[in-house]
């Protein structure tokens, strides 16, 4: 297993150590401890990291970025890692995916994905979308 030094995440993501010592703080990382104590991140811990940068990037605001993922958090079992799951921002909104399921996580209200299709002689019609799968990079 590599391990990435807080150099590293702040080059690769390029984010604050400020932002990370954060995101450590509140539980959503959890990166081992190095010689002299030094934090050593992990393939998933970087997963993580990114996909709150994405969201920042969003325009979602910090506060309801921080909020939606203790929200999350709170809600997974103990050992389920948020790198299981996508997470993306949808309008304002930070929504999770799980397989085919999409919810809020500020909230837990799941989500619908339909489009309306127009008729020429009748009402429209609702058209269930389905998931086209993720990009890998999506996932965290």
């Amino acid at each position: 297993m590599h391990a990435y030094r807080m150099r590293d995440v702040e080059r690769i993501l390029r984010v604050s150590a400020a932002r990370v010592r954060s995101m450590i703080a509140h539980g959503f990382v959890q990166p081992a401890r190095g010689p002299r104590r030094a934090w050593r991140f992990s393939f998933q811990d970087l997963l993580v990291l990114r996909t709150a940068r994405a969201l920042q990037q969003a325009a979602i605001p910090p506060r309801r970025i921080h909020r939606s993922l203790a929200r999350l958090r709170a809600q997974l079992p103990a050992g389920l890692p948020l790198a299981g799951l996508t997470i993306r921002a949808v309008g304002e909104h930070v929504v999770v995916e799980e397989g085919t399921a999409a919810w809020r996580a500020d909230c837990g209200q799941y989500l619908l994905e339909f489009q309306v299709r127009a008729t020429a002689d009748g009402p429209p019609e609702v058209v269930e979308r389905t998931r086209r799968p993720r990009a890998q990079a999506e996932a965290w």
